[in-house]
């Protein structure tokens, strides 16, 4: 069984938090589909959105 899990690193600590947290859920051994939606500061200002 596939199971998808969406991903959202965020900023700040975000993205170290999220890979590792990425890499122990791998490590189970699951077939896993990341969606890894991006969220933050940087984002909102290069999408124009809040």
């Amino acid at each position: 069984m596939k199971y998808n899990i969406t991903l959202i690193p965020g900023d700040g600590t975000g993205p170290e938090i999220a890979e590792a947290t990425r890499r122990v859920i791998e490590a189970t051994g699951l077939d896993i589909e990341w969606d890894v939606q991006d969220a933050g500061v940087d984002i909102m200002e290069k999408e124009g959105k809040s």
